[in-house]
């Protein structure tokens, strides 16, 4: 590994590396104590370096973030966060390695951006102002892109890459580069390259605060339109700077998604279908597009004509009848086969009598699909049953033992929980309590393989 000290290379030691790779890994498994730990013993190690200690400070108030956001208890992530602001703050004054500032900055932002949304969660519970978590939310834009007076996560980073990209022009204009210039060169355009994306993610993250943000105003008001205008404008300059790449692609998609909310249908469906078209050979791609196909769903499925969901045509069709390539539970995954399911239910409904071949198409594509999605459990399970006791007795009475089973039942009542959790409104609250009543009320009739799940 190499780090950037005064415009120079500087390689880290066999321990500073084997420590790194440590302190990653602990923090990936959730030991973030143990990590702190760690870092302790190495800030007083003599064998460490003046660049890598300089670190040690950030890493551990990146592990206390990272082991607080975990806990259910508001008030003790509150106090966690408001020290980790200081912690942040207190970096970037003091700190002239732009990785470090960079770094800095960049988990500022975030620590804002998750108190905007912990605070507009509270607010929204107890009906209270919203405008303490707008305040955070435009401090996150603040640290991550600016306009504030001192470095910012993206300045930081155009500053270091600028660097590297001086150092690689230095060793591209050598005539012979030695085995361990080539080694240095490879390695600084590995960091040009992880540097390019981090600058990405922070204009990224810049957009989805003002996205967020817009949750704290009225729909339609004139603040809700501010926010989401300046989302949709960050949106469309990332996806310009990067049209072909994994980051630009999601970036698109969630220009498309910010244009159907602020009503302009026509712009963001076109952006949508256009991510629906590309070529799914990579897992991720194939997510974008099952995510734009249910944006599309949503939107169509919203409107009373049937001339709106006209471009759900035969290759969208095939699209959500396909094989998967991510998991069957994913969320984003159920939601487009459960919205299929329902505009093609829609469709059924609407079609003559008389269109006897069109029909039983029709209907075998509801059925499959109101299946699927009716015995993977989760939020969309009850309405698939639901659309199943309309299609006939059969398919009533396979929804019917769906219904019955303690395991869709405990799936989703983990489902409504987690979404209680994540917006704990009264609603939320008084649907998750009688979700969880039904599972306890069905748990003793079930058979001896749901024991296990009975005791969570």
């Amino acid at each position: 590994m190499i780090s950037l000290v005064g415009g120079s290379v500087q390689a880290e030691s066999m321990l500073e590396q084997s420590a790194s790779r440590l302190i990653t890994a602990l923090g990936e498994k959730g030991y973030h104590d143990t990590a702190i730990a760690v870092l302790d013993q190495l800030s007083r190690n003599e064998a460490v370096s003046d660049s890598f200690r300089q670190k040690i400070p950030l890493w551990r108030a990146n592990e206390r973030v990272a082991g607080i956001r975990e806990t259910s208890d508001a008030e003790q992530r509150q106090r966690a966060y408001e020290r980790a602001i200081s912690d942040f703050k207190h970096i970037l004054e003091g700190h002239h390695d732009l990785s470090v500032a960079a770094e800095a900055a960049f988990q500022l932002g975030m620590v804002f951006l998750d108190m905007g949304r912990l605070s507009r969660n509270q607010a929204a519970a107890v009906g209270k102002d919203l405008k303490e978590a707008q305040r955070f939310f435009l401090s996150a834009v603040d640290a991550f892109v600016g306009p504030r007076s001192g470095q910012t996560a993206l300045s930081a980073l155009e500053k270091e890459l600028q660097q590297v990209e001086e150092l690689i022009g230095e060793y591209r204009g050598r005539r012979v580069i030695a085995p361990d210039g080539r080694r240095e060169l490879n390695q600084l355009e590995q960091s040009r390259e992880r540097l390019r994306g981090r600058r990405v993610q922070v204009q990224l993250l810049a957009a989805e605060a003002f996205s967020e943000m817009a949750e704290c105003f009225e729909q339609d008001s004139k603040e809700w339109s501010q926010s989401l205008e300046e989302a949709l404008r960050r949106y469309h300059a990332v996806y310009l700077s990067t049209p072909t790449r994994s980051a630009g692609l999601w970036a698109r998609l969630e220009e498309g998604k910010t244009l159907l909310a602020l009503g302009r249908k026509k712009e963001g469906q076109e952006v949508l279908l256009e991510i629906t078209k590309l070529p799914s050979s990579e897992a991720l791609i194939y997510q974008l597009r099952v995510k734009a196909v249910d944006s599309l769903l949503a939107s169509w499925t919203n409107t009373t004509s049937l001339k709106d969901d006209e471009q759900f045509d035969e290759r969208l069709r095939q699209f959500v009848l396909g094989e998967s390539l991510v998991s069957p539970l994913n969320s984003d995954y159920l939601a487009m086969k459960y919205r299929s399911a329902e505009l093609l239910w829609r469709r059924l409904e609407a079609s003559s009598v008389d269109s006897k071949d069109a029909r039983k198409s029709l209907l075998a594509d509801v059925r499959i699909l109101a299946r699927d999605v009716a015995k993977a459990g989760g939020i969309y399970a009850a309405s698939a049953r639901k659309l199943l006791e309309q299609l006939g007795r059969q398919d009533a009475a396979f929804a019917d033992r769906l219904g019955r089973s303690f395991v869709a039942s405990f799936r989703h009542a983990e489902e409504v929980l987690e979404q209680y959790r994540t917006n704990p409104s009264e609603t939320q609250r008084s649907t998750a309590l009688a979700e969880l009543q039904e599972v306890l009320r069905i748990a003793p009739s079930q058979p001896a393989e749901d024991q296990e799940l009975k005791k969570e």
